[in-house]
């Protein structure tokens, strides 16, 4: 079950309910943060408040917004890059990073997590005819992560 405001705005009582439900029902609850529109961009403490917050509340992972275009959306400005320093701030926060699924349908936001965080990170919103590229960039098998993997850094 996903839980998420990133179109419509909902109460944080509402959305501590409907993980809280559907939990109690035995259902696996994804999360999502982060606002599909720029205008509306949640600040980084808001984002980090959230995504932990629901972690706490019982949700298995959260996923973190990029939309299926990774431009202007959620953790992306309009070119596609992290905003600010979003990563890093959600990285020194102190959670697990395994509980948060980055949505990075584009092969230079796959690139930074990959060295980032190593070739398990996980990632969403990734078009299945990119399946395989992404693949070979978990691998180290493109120019991107080959050096990384070649000295041991994946």
């Amino acid at each position: 079950m996903e839980v998420s405001d990133g179109s419509l705005t909902v109460k944080k009582s509402v959305r501590n309910r409907a993980i809280s439900l559907g939990c109690s029902l035995g259902l696996k609850v994804l999360t999502e943060v982060g606002k599909k529109d720029p205008r509306e961009r949640m600040s980084t403490n808001q984002l980090i408040d959230t995504a932990y917050r629901d972690l706490e509340d019982g949700a298995f992972k959260v996923i973190l917004e990029g939309r299926e275009g990774g431009m202007d959306s959620g953790l992306y400005d309009a070119d596609g890059f992290f905003v600010g320093q979003v990563v890093k701030d959600l990285e020194e926060a102190g959670g697990d990073i395994n509980d948060l699924i980055w949505e990075a349908p584009l092969k230079h936001q796959q690139t930074d997590l990959i060295l980032r965080f190593g070739p398990n990170v996980n990632m969403g919103n990734i078009a299945p005819n990119e399946a395989f590229s992404t693949k070979s960039l978990r691998l180290g098998l493109r120019g991107d992560t080959l050096t990384a993997a070649y000295f041991g850094n994946l």
